[in-house]
């Protein structure tokens, strides 16, 4: 037995529909173990920030001074993991440190 015409329609329109909800709908990204992301543009400006500061921890003479301030910007940037704009933040807090440096070192 043949089914209707009509039926054979309505099926061909649901499937119709049903591929074309799927070719249109976002495509989802595997989850990762790791939690949200960054963009790796953002990650190679916060690496570049982390190492010229890394640098200029050089210019300090006194040995514990340099070292706690090492340890005291890595904590930092370990606090602020999750912040989008850390470039921003930590490039103006450490250009205000190294003039303060500058001033003192003046005297």
């Amino acid at each position: 037995m043949r089914t209707p015409p009509l039926r054979t329609y309505i099926r061909l329109s649901n499937i119709t529909r049903t591929i074309r909800s799927h070719s249109s709908a976002k495509p989802r990204r595997p989850s990762s173990k790791l939690g949200p992301t960054v963009s790796l543009d953002h990650r190679s400006k916060a690496l570049s920030l982390y190492r010229r500061i890394l640098r200029d921890c050089r210019r300090i003479p006194d040995v514990g001074s340099r070292d706690e301030t090492r340890r005291f910007v890595r904590d930092d940037f370990e606090r602020n993991r999750g912040v989008t704009d850390l470039v921003k933040r930590s490039g103006k807090g450490w250009k205000g440190i190294l003039l303060a440096y500058d001033v003192l070192s003046g005297l």
